[in-house]
């Protein structure tokens, strides 16, 4: 006599093809309007940390507006392009427990030449008369976005 009762190891079995299936079908459906893989290209990414504090009094001297025309100026002297933003630092000095801020600019710079890089750190730590500029350098990926799948033709790719 067949036995037309599934057991447990049958409905487990036939839940899990309908699982697998219904996945495969939600797969089929956003594949079509899933954007295309983004092809980014590497890059060498520059971040300048640049305090705004004279490094004799620990003043500020220059207003940050200032400051900025000023990186603007160095900035296009030596490098193609690059972004300018500030920001707050704050550190401790190394006698103090109070901790120190200062106006920063943030200057970074995508795949410049390591020798407009050293340019630009050495004419700001003379303009703005700072003991150091913090340098980042990391390894980055990007691309030219300008839309739906599109990238935005580059001259170096």
């Amino acid at each position: 006599m067949l036995n037309l009762i599934p057991t447990q190891k049958t409905l487990r079995l036939g839940l899990a093809a309908l699982m697998l299936f219904a996945l495969a079908a939600c797969a089929g459906r956003n594949a079509a309007t899933a954007p295309p893989a983004l092809r980014t290209q590497p890059h060498t990414k520059y971040v300048l940390y640049i305090g705004l504090n004279d490094g004799d009094t620990g003043e500020q001297r220059i207003s940050t507006a200032e400051a900025k025309r000023i990186m603007r100026e160095i900035g296009g002297k030596y490098a193609d392009g690059f972004t300018l933003y500030e920001a707050a630092g704050y550190w401790r000095e190394s006698s103090g427990v109070e901790m120190q801020q200062e106006q920063t600019l943030v200057c970074v710079l995508i795949d410049a030449p390591p020798q407009a890089v050293t340019r630009i750190m050495d004419e700001a730590l003379l303009v703005f008369n700072q003991r150091s500029i913090l340098l980042e350098v990391t390894k980055a990926h990007s691309l030219l976005y300008n839309g739906t799948g599109k990238e935005a033709d580059s001259d170096d790719g």
